[in-house]
């Protein structure tokens, strides 16, 4: 529903082996890291605590030990907000109708210093945000936010992992009914039949 988002065939895609040559690579013998998300909040009725023991279960098939640390949303909030988390686990809604609200995850910005990427961490990747942010037309934005989110998945630190559903049940009678990203249903566009 953005310009410039990834087509289905370019989701991550999980690879045991691949991720068990990079951690040998790395050096880093039995690692163990923290993973700290929020315990009563749902995203479209999905708990976070299921992620989080399927994420434990699948590093664990790598080598990496996960010690689930769920809290409260305010106690969570304030360590992701502070940059203060060794591995977190968040979701991340649009606070408006464009790709530009993404730019916050490129390093040395917003969400980029929360997870520790500094301005001038990889040039590449502030490279292509500045453009992307920069662009005007549509076809130079679709290419410029497309360049981006294929240089962030490739090197930064975020996985994106679900996206969940979102149910609209609605009446034959009832017109303007579709879904965004943002509000979800514009109430202003319902009418009646």
């Amino acid at each position: 529903m953005f310009l410039g988002a990834l087509p289905p065939d370019q989701a991550a895609k999980r690879d045991v082996e691949g991720a068990k040559a990079a951690l040998q690579q790395s050096g880093v013998t039995d690692p163990t890291v923290k993973l700290e998300y929020p315990s009563e909040l749902t995203v479209n009725g999905l708990s976070f605590q299921p992620l989080a023991e399927r994420i434990q279960a699948n590093l664990k098939e790598v080598g990496i030990t996960v010690e689930l640390t769920p809290a409260p949303v305010t106690t969570a909030l304030d360590n992701y907000r502070n940059g203060k988390e060794e591995l977190g686990l968040w979701y991340w809604g649009p606070d408006f109708p464009d790709p530009s609200n993404y730019l916050s995850f490129a390093p040395g910005k917003l969400v980029g210093l929360r997870a520790g990427w500094k301005a001038g961490a990889d040039k590449d990747v502030e490279a292509a945000a500045d453009k992307a942010g920069a662009a005007v037309t549509d076809d130079d934005r679709k290419q410029a936010y497309t360049d981006f989110q294929q240089k962030l998945n490739a090197t930064g630190p975020f996985m994106p992992l679900i996206q969940p559903g979102q149910n609209i049940v609605t009446a034959a009678s009832v017109t303007g009914v579709e879904y965004h990203p943002v509000w979800t249903i514009n109430v202003a566009d319902l009418g009646a039949k």
